[in-house]
C-alpha cells in the first residue's frame, strides 16, 4: 500500500502553516500531526517558511557540554584505575592464590610473580592511554572551529572577529 503524500494534502499543508505561525517547532508539528519530519520541512519550504534553529543549536550545545562532562568523569576514573593498578605493585606484601589438587592454596609473598607485574603494568598503561585519547577529544584537535561555524550557521549568530596580529601584539614583537 502506498504511503500518503502529506506534501500535497491541503489539510496537512494548512495545519503545518497554522502550527508554524503558532511558533511550533518542526518536531512539535511532526509529533502533533503524525507526519514525517521531512514532510513538515518540505511543506514549510514550499510555503516559504523556515524554523528558528536557535533552540536546536542550544540543545546541541548542551549535549556537547554533557558529553564533555561525561568524558571528564571517564578520564578521572581511568587515571584512578591506572593509579590503583600501579599502587598494587608497591604493596609490602601480596596475597596470592593458586588452585592445586582441587583446592585453592593461599600464601603471602613479598614480590609478585612476573606475569602479575606485567598484567598490572599493562592495565595501568591501557587505562592511561584511553584517558589520553579522551583528553585529545577536548583539546581542540578535532577541527572544532568547523563545529562552531556549523552551530553559528544554525543559530544565525555572528562570531566575534578574531584579533589581528597587530591587535594581539601592538608592539610588533614576538607574542611569547
Amino acid at each position: 500500500m502506498a504511503q500518503p503524500n502529506h506534501r500535497r494534502d491541503p489539510e496537512k499543508i494548512r495545519r503545518v502553516k497554522e502550527l508554524h505561525a503558532a511558533g511550533k517547532s518542526r518536531n512539535e508539528i511532526h509529533r502533533e500531526l503524525g507526519i514525517p519530519q521531512e514532510s513538515v520541512s518540505t511543506i514549510a519550504k514550499d510555503a516559504g517558511l523556515s524554523f528558528d534553529r536557535r533552540r536546536t543549536a542550544a540543545a546541541t550545545r548542551a549535549k556537547v557540554e554533557d558529553a564533555r562532562a561525561a568524558r571528564t568523569e571517564l578520564i578521572l576514573r581511568l587515571y584512578a584505575q591506572a593509579h590503583n593498578a600501579l599502587d598494587r605493585l608497591d604493596l609490602p606484601e601480596h596475597d596470592l592464590a593458586q588452585p592445586s589438587a582441587g583446592q585453592l592454596v593461599k600464601w603471602t609473598a613479598k614480590y609478585l610473580p612476573a606475569q602479575d607485574v606485567r598484567a598490572l603494568v599493562q592495565a595501568a598503561g591501557a587505562a592511561a592511554r584511553e584517558a589520553v585519547k579522551l583528553e585529545a577529544v577536548d583539546a581542540d584537535t578535532l577541527n572544532l572551529p568547523a563545529v562552531d561555524a556549523w552551530l553559528q550557521a544554525m543559530t544565525g549568530d555572528t562570531p566575534a572577529p578574531e584579533p589581528s596580529t597587530e591587535e594581539a601584539n601592538p608592539d610588533g614583537g614576538d607574542p611569547a
